[in-house]
């Protein structure tokens, strides 16, 4: 007499088991939860930008939209945290600062960001937003008509950032960009294969000072 089960049987307790280890996953699943996405990043630091900007403001609000390209990438912002301005004046800059506002737009890779910090004109004067820096190459240029500072870092005969300075009167905007490879950003992708992780202009098309200044001419008053 044979041992074995009836193949109904068999296949009863083969989808038995296959329907516990699947209900097994998504107990797993749901409770160790999901990493956020390049989009739920996004949105979320975006709504930090929005609360930013409905409080009262020693300064006029200006931005860059929600989106530009340069070099083949897409730069989505505007994002508001308490990190935002690590490459330039505006570090340690909280959201509620009625005199400072740091903004960040990051590129669709892991690759050096555009980070824009807003000024009331009274902050921008203090001494301390602004410590001498012999090493910067000052020219003027223009933005959307405005006149305008761009500064250039160099390092090794290579460009280290590059700062573009616009004064509209009550409000001073500061756009840094570097060629400093950031650390990496949970939910966004890393630099595309094949290029390295270290620093170097390559790594940033708005390094480029040509690229960097067609770039800026999207700065504007916010909603616009």
């Amino acid at each position: 007499m044979s041992n074995l089960l009836p193949v109904r049987a068999r296949n009863a307790i083969t989808y038995g088991k296959l329907g516990c280890f699947l209900l097994g996953m998504a107990i797993i699943s749901t409770s160790c939860g999901s990493l956020p996405t390049e989009e739920q990043v996004n949105r979320d630091l975006y709504g930090n930008f929005q609360t930013a900007v409905a409080s009262d403001r020693n300064y006029d609000v200006y931005w860059m939209g929600r989106e530009f390209t340069a070099g083949g990438l897409t730069y989505k912002g505007p994002e508001a945290s308490a990190r935002a301005g690590s490459e330039g004046l505006g570090a340690g800059i909280g959201l509620n600062d009625p005199d400072h506002l740091a903004l960040s737009y990051l590129p669709n890779c892991n690759c050096s960001s555009l980070q824009v910090t807003l000024y009331s004109h009274e902050a921008w004067d203090r001494p301390s937003a602004r410590p001498p820096r012999p090493d910067l190459q000052n020219r003027a240029v223009q933005v959307n008509g405005h006149e305008a500072q761009l500064r250039t870092r160099f390092d090794g005969g290579q460009v280290d950032s590059r700062t573009i300075v616009v004064d509209y009167g009550r409000t001073v905007v500061e756009a840094v960009t570097s060629s400093i490879f950031p650390a990496p950003v949970k939910g966004r992708p890393t630099v595309p294969g094949g290029l390295l992780a270290t620093a170097g202009p390559e790594l940033n098309p708005l390094i480029d000072e040509t690229t960097f200044l067609a770039v800026m001419q999207n700065l504007r008053p916010y909603p616009q």
